[in-house]
């Protein structure tokens, strides 16, 4: 069995708190303190996009700054949701510019991205107790890219499965996790089927 477990994850609040920056290190294993795969929101390298801007402008931006996510906010900067790099070009954007009638370079980021809450968040507390592998399996079990850190003033930060597949060479697999022993048995019957 595994040596990791999934934090508790909580709702997430809807405003923008002010938190230390939190310093990442390299060549990470699954046993690292999940603080080094930490994306502080308050962090120089953290991209800020606000709701209206455009797809095309939001990719531009992104590729500038070597950010594969930016934060969304709206005109009053209140935290709204995360929009992922890959997203912007995804079949999901090539649909919502045909429901929605519109060049896909005029669809504003709000359109796409995830709002936060949405996204499945961790207390700072548990997160700052935790190893890497820990929030890969509560990534997982949530079925997400991203995790979301909070403290008591709201959202401090963010983990994605593409840091973590940066930093440690492992990749945050979202291959589906068996529930009771009936579950474990019918997946490794389908997973000897495919090999």
């Amino acid at each position: 069995m595994s040596t990791y477990h999934a934090l508790a994850l909580k709702t997430t609040p809807r405003f923008i708190s002010s938190t230390e920056k939190v310093l990442t290190a390299v060549q990470l294993d699954w046993h690292a303190p999940a603080y080094t795969v930490f994306d502080s929101l308050e962090s120089p390298r953290s991209l800020i996009l606000d709701s209206t801007t455009s797809l095309a402008d939001a990719e531009r931006l992104m590729r500038k700054a070597h950010c594969r996510y930016a934060w969304v906010t709206d005109s009053h900067q209140q935290l709204l949701g995360v929009v992922a790099l890959a997203d912007l070009s995804s079949g999901r954007a090539i649909k919502l510019a045909k429901d929605l009638r519109l060049a896909h370079d005029d669809i504003e980021v709000f359109e796409l991205m995830t709002a936060v809450e949405e996204l499945p968040q961790v207390s700072q507390q548990s997160f700052l107790q935790a190893m890497i592998g820990d929030v890969a399996v509560t990534m997982q079990q949530a079925g997400t890219s991203f995790l979301t850190i909070a403290n008591d003033e709201g959202i401090v930060g963010i983990v994605s499965a593409l840091t973590i597949a940066e930093k440690t060479g492992e990749s945050v697999r979202f291959a589906p996790m068996a529930t009771s022993f009936a579950r474990l048995v019918n997946l490794k019957h389908h997973s000897d089927a495919i090999e």
